[in-house]
């Protein structure tokens, strides 16, 4: 497809060609995120390269062919999903093991008090197995390690509020989970 890259100022012409582009490549980029990363998260990482595009491509400086630029972006996009994937299982990881270093830690409580407390702690912890894995780790970083929404948000790569956001439903979520469980009362 050939680009009249004055006309992108008109909003029609523009729209039009994000079209076509979007139709053109999709197969492509979708088939090259979805080999680096799985299905899911592949088809999401094609979706944020044509939101990309989209806000992007009155920047585009004519030359190299869009086709290239598009799947340098895809490229770019799959490497940092890996990475964040990478740095989200690791804090995953670690959150579990301090779950399980706390529930086998040695108790100075009576045998009563203690049984009570494990079954809690059993049902917290199989609560939030059932939460999504960010749900855990911004919980986690929020009430474990008493990071700030400021530190969550810049660990994640995501906005504030966006961390705030997810952490009100992380919480509620919990609390039905744990209000539907045999330690309830």
């Amino acid at each position: 497809m050939a680009i009249d890259w004055q006309r992108l100022a008109d909003d029609d012409y523009y729209a039009s060609v994000c079209t076509t582009l979007y139709e053109t490549h999709q197969r492509g980029i979708l088939r090259y995120c979805v080999t680096r990363l799985g299905d899911p998260l592949g088809e999401e990482v094609m979706q944020e390269v044509f939101v990309t595009m989209v806000h992007t491509l009155r920047t585009f400086r004519p030359g190299p062919p869009v086709e290239s630029w598009l799947f340098g972006m895809a490229k770019h996009k799959c490497q940092q999903a890996l990475r964040n994937r990478t740095r989200r299982q690791d804090i995953a990881n670690a959150f579990f093991k301090d779950i399980w270093q706390q529930l086998h830690a040695e108790a100075s409580t009576p045998p009563c008090e203690a049984l009570e407390a494990r079954e809690r702690a059993t049902h917290l912890a199989t609560s939030l197995t059932q939460l999504h894995e960010l749900e855990r780790i911004v919980l986690h970083w929020r009430f474990h390690r008493g990071l700030s929404m400021a530190e969550s948000a810049e660990s994640l790569g995501m906005s504030e509020a966006a961390v705030r956001k997810r952490l009100q439903r992380a919480l509620r979520r919990l609390k039905e989970l744990m209000d539907d469980g045999p330690t309830a009362g």
